[in-house]
């Protein structure tokens, strides 16, 4: 990279949210010109720690247009899942965005009932909100104590910390859940 420009406009508004000046900058940018230019990337590194902002915001090229990123029908990428040779679920990705990378919104369609061969999901690093959208579910847990579950009705909602190793069963055909990561 030799050199990296971002509108003033823009880098003035991040600063102002960090409730800093642009000219708290001086040491490392030109912050007087239009636009804005960082001469390497360990400056723009810099700058990212000094404002608390991930780096892909000033070096990823945004997958919005004008702010919005509209993901159509089935265009999502979509994988079903097996688990000991058994149709587990199928994922669809729901509306996402390299400029949330921590984001991720998943519609699962459960195919698998079996309650005697359930295997949690190793536990991730996010929080996750669950919405029942179809159907009946069988949730299981565990956080290290005894694993522990609970039945969940069209309509019912769960919130999970991270850490959480878990895993959803259909009690009702082809149940369906909304799935959001964060």
């Amino acid at each position: 990279m030799s050199e990296l420009r971002l509108p003033r406009r823009t880098f003035e508004k991040w600063v102002a949210a960090r409730k800093m000046t642009p000219q708290e900058f001086a040491d490392l940018a030109d912050v007087t010109q239009e636009p804005v230019r960082f001469t390497s990337l360990e400056v723009v590194k810099k700058v990212a720690d000094r404002l608390r902002l991930p780096i892909d915001r000033f070096v990823g090229e945004s997958d919005l247009d004008h702010g919005v990123n509209v993901c159509r029908g089935l265009e999502g990428y979509q994988r079903t899942e097996e688990r000991d040779g058994k149709k587990y679920c199928t994922y669809t990705h729901l509306a996402n965005s390299r400029t949330a990378p921590n984001l991720m919104s998943l519609h699962l369609t459960l195919h698998c009932n079996d309650t005697q061969n359930v295997v949690l999901d190793s536990a991730h690093d996010t929080r996750e909100f669950v919405y029942i959208l179809r159907g009946n579910v069988k949730m299981h847990w565990d956080t290290g104590g005894p694993r522990r579950d609970t039945l969940l009705n069209e309509g019912d909602s769960v919130y999970l910390q991270p850490g959480v190793s878990h895993c959803f069963m259909a009690q009702t055909p082809d149940a369906e859940i909304l799935a959001v990561n964060f």
